[in-house]
């Protein structure tokens, strides 16, 4: 399950440019050509008087309980289900693909929640997330993605 989320108060950073361009120039509203431009900006951001910034992981973490609750962040697929959570357009096939349990197949895909979809994709992109506005004198500097 991939959600999209079309209305928040929050701001998607990460460390990795090639993330950042990946968003610029797949994840607008419209994508960019060489006269509507999208854009990566560079930030500094020096303390939480510039920004208030959330990691998703450690809220998350800090969520999950113990591996006794009903709900888990746990899966059980094959250790290569990661791949398919991280880049499911090469590696979808395990997802789906049934799993084993004691030597054979039960005929069901691995049970994966919420939680371990949102951990994954917050350490895929490097996010972290900035609530409300950054202050302009955080910029950089400003990069063009057509």
């Amino acid at each position: 399950m991939y959600q999209l989320v079309q209305n928040s108060p929050y701001i998607s950073l990460t460390r990795s440019y090639e993330v950042a361009e990946a968003d610029a120039r797949y994840y607008g509203k419209t994508l960019p050509t060489p006269t509507n431009v999208a854009f990566v900006y560079e930030l500094n951001i020096p303390d939480s008087t510039a920004a208030s910034l959330l990691d998703p992981v450690q809220e998350l973490a800090t969520s999950l309980g113990t591996p006794f609750a009903a709900l888990f962040y746990q899966h059980d697929g094959g250790p290569d289900l990661l791949l398919g959570l991280i880049d499911s357009a090469n590696f979808g096939n395990v997802l789906t693909r049934p799993i084993r349990s004691a030597g054979i197949s039960t005929g069901r895909p691995p049970r994966i929640t919420d939680e371990l979809h949102a951990l994954v994709r917050a350490l895929r992109d490097a996010e972290v997330l900035a609530l409300h506005a950054i202050s302009r004198s955080c910029l950089i500097s400003k990069h063009k993605v057509a």
